[in-house]
């Protein structure tokens, strides 16, 4: 019975241990990484600047001034706290014996605090003068929805409307940006096709590039009247008396002869009175004093079309 208690009493000893040990692992795994954290921002980040023999003979032609451009490029928490390796004076020996004054220019900028030590690369890249041009900017081209239908109808014709705005003796094998491909797929999935399409045309490479921006403003097509070529004649009239109109139009289909006879040379016939000859005749027919003025307008229409003329007899006693 002794033993067993004993056993038992070892066992758990054992197990309270162990947990212990787990706790006390898991608290010195936690202390290690947020030591890892602290060190690793000692330094700040890596940081490069790119400049011309030019500009460094302009700006930055002593020690003194190298050592501002080199901490200038510091994160400014730890400015003053670290050393450079190389030196900014050996960089600068470095930069003065060189031939050719091109390259990286790189010091190894180091912080250290205890037992934590952390490094930046701060870095001055010499580089030729850029002469790249990609041209001034080219946004007053303007096109109506027909037009850009009509004569823009596929990505290479596209492509070909934006290389005709690139300024003149530009290199045309610049990028694009957006795409013509994804200009044409905003202007194809548009329900409203007018608006402003540009894109940032880039030419050069690496640190050395220029860009221009390139744009077609498209709008609405302009809403013009038919050209229209309907001409119904000139207006007309005659006089004639009553005795004439009972003598000789004394009836509708005389009166339609008459009406149509005072139309121009070479009207079409096809239009339309009003109104009609048969309401002239019985108005004529119907008035107590047949003198007057008999008027009907004829119309012609083609399609949004039309012209019109007014045709009068004048009865007279």
């Amino acid at each position: 019975m002794k033993k067993l208690i004993l056993m038992a009493f070892l066992g758990a000893t054992m197990l309270s241990c162990s947990t212990e040990s787990l706790e006390l692992n898991d608290q010195q795994v936690e202390e290690v990484n947020a030591t890892t954290d602290a060190c690793s921002n000692l330094a700040g980040p890596d940081n490069s600047i790119d400049l011309t023999p030019a500009q460094i003979e302009a700006n930055y032609n002593s020690v003194s001034r190298l050592k501002i451009l080199y901490n200038n490029l510091l994160a400014k928490n730890v400015r003053g706290t670290g050393e450079f390796f190389p030196s900014i004076q050996d960089l600068a020996v470095r930069y003065v014996n060189s031939a050719d004054k091109f390259g990286a220019y790189t010091s190894t900028y180091t912080v250290s605090n205890g037992d934590c030590t952390d490094s930046a690369e701060i870095t001055v890249n010499v580089v030729p003068v850029c002469n790249i041009n990609a041209g001034s900017d080219n946004t007053s081209t303007v096109l109506t929805i027909s037009e850009v239908n009509n004569n823009y109808n596929s990505i290479s014709r596209l492509k070909v409307l934006y290389k005709s705005l690139v300024a003149s003796g530009v290199n045309t094998d610049g990028t694009f940006n957006p795409t013509i491909e994804e200009i044409a797929a905003r202007y194809t999935n548009a329900q409203d096709k007018t608006g402003y399409y540009s894109t940032t045309y880039t030419v050069g490479s690496g640190n050395c590039t220029d860009s221009a921006e390139l744009a077609v403003t498209v709008v609405e097509d302009e809403v013009t009247d038919p050209v229209c070529t309907v001409n119904a004649g000139p207006d007309n009239s005659i006089n004639l008396t009553t005795s004439q109109i009972s003598s000789n139009y004394n009836s509708v289909s005389r009166l339609k002869v008459l009406y149509g006879k005072l139309l121009g040379n070479g009207v079409s016939r096809q239009g339309t009175w009003s109104p009609s000859i048969e309401e002239l005749a019985k108005r004529y027919v119907n008035a107590n004093d047949k003198t007057g003025i008999y008027t009907s307008t004829y119309t012609l229409t083609e399609g949004d079309c039309s012209d019109s003329a007014d045709i009068s007899i004048i009865v007279t006693e």
